[in-house]
């Protein structure tokens, strides 16, 4: 028995294959690879290929059993979930929220409402995302931050505006401001390099300024916006490299680790901080993006600064140190 489906706008543009391991995710490659050869699975009536580019308006036809079209189609049922976000900026394309601290951006395997969820419900529940018209395409987060950081966070609405969000991203177009409390006098501002190598079953990372196997380069600027008469400083950090724990474990690194930071930060400063201010979580915000360069689909976001105030508690600490 023949099936049909009818590619849409937020599926152009992708290999046919690519297509298929989304459209059919209990499929195998082989599966799919086989079924393509065999004429199984062919495109307006004809044989086809793998690296087909697939256009908007193209229709696919499966020759193929129901239980191989098994959990066919967007798997990402929308559920209903809280708004612990807020919005700083949106268009058609994309959508720029604001994290609290203590929520998940993506699914870890554990059973809790994260960022991604509750971006989903939002753009559905708000009618902008209908995964009834859709087969495969699903809104993403583009940028990620760590639970326990908060800050800006950007999200594609549509496929386009995911892979061009990706590749400014990929690019270094956008900058990433953070805004940092860390132990210490930092005298000046720095752009610091060293190696990051990531231990995945203690989730933490290992900062040297010698290459070890397995590491990858970092790069981290920093520069002073205040200072405390009790020896602390609030930074202003512009990721230039991306990696796991690299605010945190670069400046724990070069001597000044970032005040509540349970993993690299100083333990008899954590809990200063905790009683004083009642601080669980670092001090460590993701306040502001700057859009340096951007692709033709998104090129009206070249020049624009995103920015958001912190959330009251950080600013009672910062208030509270920096007077």
């Amino acid at each position: 028995m023949m099936q049909e489906i009818f590619i849409v706008k937020n599926d152009s543009g992708q290999r046919l294959d690519k297509f298929l391991k989304k459209f059919l995710p209990q499929a195998s490659a082989g599966f799919i690879y086989r079924s393509i050869r065999t004429k199984k699975i062919t495109l307006n009536g004809r044989r086809t290929q793998p690296s087909t580019i697939l256009s908007e308006g193209d229709t696919l036809q499966f020759y193929i059993k129901n239980d191989g079209m098994a959990g066919a189609g967007v798997q990402a049922s929308v559920q209903k979930t809280g708004m612990d976000f807020s919005v700083a900026y949106q268009d058609r394309n994309i959508i720029i929220v604001d994290k609290p601290m203590g929520l998940l951006s993506h699914p870890d395997g554990r059973q809790v409402e994260t960022l991604a969820d509750q971006i989903l419900y939002y753009l559905y529940s708000t009618g902008k995302y209908d995964p009834s018209g859709e087969n495969t395409f699903v809104p993403a987060i583009c940028n990620r931050l760590d639970r326990n950081t908060g800050g800006l966070v950007m999200a594609a609405k549509n496929f386009g505006a995911l892979q061009d969000l990706n590749h400014m991203i990929k690019q270094r177009w956008i900058d990433k401001y953070y805004k940092v409390v860390v132990a210490g006098h930092v005298p000046g501002g720095s752009q610091a390099s060293a190696y990051l190598v990531r231990d995945r079953q203690t989730n933490k990372v290992r900062v040297s300024t010698q290459w070890m196997e397995g590491s990858q380069e970092i790069q981290t600027h920093y520069k002073p916006l205040k200072y405390s008469n009790r020896s602390y400083t609030l930074l202003e950090v512009r990721l230039i490299t991306g990696k796991t724990h690299q605010i945190r474990a670069h400046l724990a690194h070069i001597g000044h680790p970032v005040i509540g930071d349970a993993k690299y930060g100083d333990k008899g400063v954590n809990r200063l901080f905790r009683k004083d201010f009642g601080l669980t979580h670092q001090f460590l915000y993701a306040y502001r993006l700057v859009f340096k360069r951007a692709t033709p689909l998104l090129e009206y976001l070249k020049g624009m600064e995103v920015e958001v105030p912190l959330p009251p508690q950080l600013k009672s600490v910062e208030e509270g140190i920096f007077v």
